[in-house]
């Protein structure tokens, strides 16, 4: 994470219809069964459709509940994964957009398999003194019944010697329960100038356990995504200064830089905004929530898994948060936040 992972890379040292029915959903081998009694025309999962004869329509909201509406209309009765939510306020239209329908994504599929957020109001949002940086930090725990250790979702301010820094994130850390790649998002805008971070982090050694990169690399399609960003203009591949970091991720990672170009106003970027990153961020979003849904397996060694997520944690909170957090908002601050890291999420660091 370039925000969690690797700021140091980035920061200088310096509807509705009249009849509504509810029935009651279960989550029953990758899809919804409903029950008895209620006829349905079709339940829509992620990527399969099943018919059953009526004429009443069921759309899954995560995994496990939904309601039901007459003439097919469906109301997503879900919260946002960060409750309230962070609007990006610093963004640009187009930047706002692509992470937006990223939270949407995510809250659909992931909210019913999360507790309330217990982060505090000064994590939520934080300004520093001097009124140059301010961000906002929202994580929510997986339920203990749920592969999820925690969802991240934040967005960071600040006004440096050398321009503006605007980092908007989403993590999604899942438990030692299955072997699904971890999610990143990390959007790191810089004036003209645009960073983007976007993999599931892999769980295993890619080279020695064939199987997992076919199932969740190859099949899945991720370097067709990623060599989209590779022949958009003004692009070139971005190289951490971090070396943790390049052995984190994997190799379909979509880690490049775009500009402007020509346009220094940044009106070339926003483009590059809404024709590469809003597409691919939905795709790579929409391919991990596929993977963690129908492709995961159950893990014959835990504690190789466990020890192994402890580690990227403990990198991102020791290393990068600890480090760099104080540069931009003071000690006090930065201590708050690495707390709430330390503390959310099933599995403790």
């Amino acid at each position: 994470m370039e925000a969690i992972l690797t700021a140091s890379a980035v920061i200088p040292s310096a509807v509705h219809d009249r009849t509504t029915i509810s029935c009651r959903i279960q989550r029953w081998n990758r899809g919804v069964c409903v029950s008895r009694g209620t006829e349905c025309l079709e339940v829509v999962g992620f990527r399969e459709k099943v018919c059953l004869p009526s004429r009443i329509s069921v759309r899954r909201c995560g995994l496990a509940r939904a309601v039901v509406h007459r003439a097919g209309i469906v109301n997503l009765t879900v919260g946002r994964v960060a409750e309230e939510g962070t609007p990006f306020p610093f963004l640009s239209n187009a930047g706002r957009k692509v992470m937006t329908n990223v939270s949407t994504i995510l809250e659909k599929e992931l909210s019913p398999l999360l507790q309330h957020s217990k982060i505090p109001d000064d994590v939520r949002h934080f300004k520093s003194e001097d009124g140059t940086a301010e961000g906002s930090v929202v994580i929510r725990a997986g339920k203990d019944s749920s592969q999820i250790d925690f969802v991240l979702e934040s967005w960071l301010h600040a006004t440096l010697p050398f321009g503006t820094l605007d980092i908007a994130t989403f993590a999604v850390m899942l438990g030692p329960e299955t072997d699904s790649p971890h999610f990143l998002f990390e959007f790191i805008q810089s004036g003209p100038s645009l960073v983007v971070v976007l993999d599931h982090l892999p769980r295993k050694d890619l080279v020695l356990d064939t199987d997992y990169r076919q199932r969740f690399y190859e099949a899945p399609g991720l370097d067709e995504i990623r060599k989209r960003f590779e022949e958009a203009p003004n692009s070139k591949p971005y190289i951490s200064s971090v070396l943790f970091i390049r052995s984190v991720v994997s190799p379909t990672a979509v880690l490049y830089k775009l500009n402007a170009g020509t346009q220094v106003d940044g009106g070339g970027l926003e483009e590059q905004i809404e024709t590469v990153v809003y597409p691919g961020s939905q795709k790579m979003i929409e391919a991990w929530i596929e993977s963690f849904l129908t492709r995961g397996s159950s893990v014959s060694n835990v504690e190789d898994t466990l020890r192994r997520d402890k580690k990227i944690k403990t990198f991102a909170i020791e290393v990068d948060l600890a480090a760099n957090l104080p540069r931009l908002f003071g000690q006090s601050i930065a201590d708050r936040i690495v707390e709430a890291f330390r503390t959310e999420g099933r599995i403790k660091v």
